[in-house]
Order: C-alpha cells, then sequence, then structure tokens
C-alpha cells in the first residue's frame, strides 16, 4: 500500500472523479487539488496517457476547519460507485465527441460519467447523455426569475390591469 500524505482526503480511479471531487469541494468553499504521479514529478508512462494510476490519484485538502468533508465525500463516491455498478451493467460504451466528431469507445464502469475526449480533449458524456434545449432551459429560467421579481405569472392569459 503506498503512503498517503496526511493531506489526501480521497483517492480517485481515474482524474474525471478526482476533478469531481474537487468541484464538490470547491462548492463548499473548500480549497482542494489534485496530485497525481505526474504532478507530483513520479511519471510512470502509461499513467501521463491515461489520466489514472495504480496508486490512485489524490486529492489534497486542508481540512482542519471542515469536519463536513469527510461526509460530503462519502456521499459523493456512494453515487460513483452507483453509476459504476450500472455501467459495469452495460459493457463498453461507445459515443462521438460532438467536438471533433471522433468515436470513444470507454469501459462501462465510466457510464453515466463525464471524461476527455483523447482527440481535442472536450468533455463528453459517456453514456444515454440528456439531450437538453440549453436555450429553452434559458428562457424558462429567465421567464421564471421575471416572475419572481414582478409577482406576475407572464404564461397567464388574463389581461393585466390598467
Amino acid at each position: 500500500m503506498p503512503h498517503r500524505d496526511a493531506r489526501c482526503v480521497y483517492v480517485a480511479r481515474n482524474l474525471s472523479e478526482a476533478e469531481t471531487m474537487v468541484s464538490l469541494l470547491a462548492s463548499h468553499d473548500i480549497e482542494a487539488k489534485v496530485i497525481d504521479g505526474t504532478s507530483a514529478g513520479l511519471l510512470d508512462g502509461i499513467e501521463a496517457l491515461t489520466g489514472s494510476s495504480s496508486r490512485g490519484i489524490e486529492v489534497w485538502a486542508d481540512v482542519s476547519n471542515h469536519p463536513e468533508v469527510a461526509k460530503l465525500l462519502e456521499e459523493q463516491a456512494s453515487i460513483i460507485e452507483e453509476k459504476s455498478q450500472t455501467g459495469r451493467q452495460h459493457g463498453p460504451v461507445e459515443v462521438v465527441c460532438e467536438s471533433c466528431g471522433k468515436t470513444i469507445t470507454f469501459a462501462g464502469d465510466l457510464y453515466g460519467t463525464i471524461q476527455d475526449c483523447p482527440k481535442c480533449g472536450s468533455y463528453v458524456d459517456v453514456g444515454p447523455g440528456e439531450d437538453v434545449d440549453w436555450e429553452a432551459e434559458v428562457d424558462e429560467e429567465m421567464a421564471s426569475e421575471e416572475e419572481e421579481l414582478t409577482g406576475e405569472d407572464n404564461d397567464s392569459t388574463e389581461p393585466r390591469p390598467a
């Protein structure tokens, strides 16, 4: 078992998982960073190409003033494990990068995650990504905010008082 630094709060299986944990901590105002063999100067050949390590990719954070970190990470790890279990049932997942058009095959345990395209570096959804009409989402959100500000229902067919 490799020696772990005391600042290590989580060991991820891949870079995407580690970055997810850093983002989670950041959303709770906890500064964290990804540490792996590459960033620590211990390049292990294939590790640099695959984004994963036999030692795992560490997430470091100063948690001395944040006792809730362990619970946050445990909950997120549980969600990741559930997705991984679902992925193992699916087998390999083939996706097409929306940016460059490359067809990529990911292991089933990455199902439901976001990974980097090995050709162009763009993010790709592994699994049945939801087709979201972002313009409609933004329009709906703006209408909702306007309704909250004015107290009026913009979809109402009733005439407004003069």
